[in-house]
């Protein structure tokens, strides 16, 4: 069924009060995403005095686990790290082992352990060998809501000139640099990535969105990461 110019233009008013109401609705819940990363910090007890830390090379074990927090505020595990994401650490690992800070690396299987499982993975971590544990803790939120050119969506042209629907995408990163030896988590951060995109309501997807806030997450930990090593290790890695 088409609907008329002229009775689109009686129920526009409507129309638009819901879609800003829509808009209006978007929240990323970040409290609860930076309380749950907090809680997965590792306590002072569990903390490294660095002149007593064990010194490189050390053969890594990379750890990654996702959260996502869905609508209502409640943690689901509904979104994973993919094997691409994965690729693209390996150069940065890589220039870790030109430095002769590790001799080599190794992914840990997310899906055998929870997130705050800390001891089961210290010792799968240990069982193969590892001397370092790298691990990536992460909270995701994607939020999606009508924009004010929504009410354009009852028109198809009016749908792809003037997109009605938002995707929000935060990702948050906790990393832990663990030495094995001592069982002493050597130096914590902190990262984030958040992005946007705008389509059509009947064709937009949330995935766009939730790879590119990932990813800005996933390099801007790789800089943070650059950042401590090289005072810790007196190297620099990135440019």
């Amino acid at each position: 069924m088409t609907m008329k110019i002229p009775d689109l233009l009686k129920i526009a008013p409507s129309l638009c009060l819901i879609a800003l109401a829509c808009g209006c609705a978007s929240t990323f819940h970040r409290e609860a995403a930076m309380k749950e990363l907090c809680d997965l910090t590792p306590s002072r007890e569990d903390r490294h005095d660095q002149t007593e830390a064990s010194k490189p090379p050390f053969r890594l074990a990379v750890y990654w686990d996702m959260e996502t927090i869905d609508s209502s505020g409640k943690f689901i595990n509904k979104r994973h790290w993919e094997n691409s994401d994965g690729l693209v650490m390996v150069p940065f690992l890589n220039q870790l082992k030109k430095k002769n800070i590790i001799t080599d690396f190794f992914l840990l299987p997310y899906d055998r352990y929870a997130q705050k499982d800390i001891d089961s993975i210290i010792k799968q971590a240990e069982k193969d060998n590892a001397t370092a544990l790298l691990c990536i803790r992460s909270v995701t939120f994607v939020d999606w809501y009508y924009n004010p050119a929504g009410l354009l969506d009852l028109t198809i042209l009016g749908a792809f000139w003037f997109p009605g629907s938002n995707r929000d995408a935060l990702v948050l990163l906790r990393c832990d640099f663990w030495d094995l030896s001592k069982r002493k988590c050597f130096f914590s951060l902190y990262s984030e990535g958040e992005k946007r995109t705008v389509g059509p309501t009947f064709i937009i997807s949330s995935t766009p969105a939730f790879n590119k806030a990932k990813l800005k997450a996933l390099y801007n930990m790789m800089k943070a990461l650059n950042q401590q090593i090289h005072p810790s290790f007196d190297i620099k890695l990135l440019k």
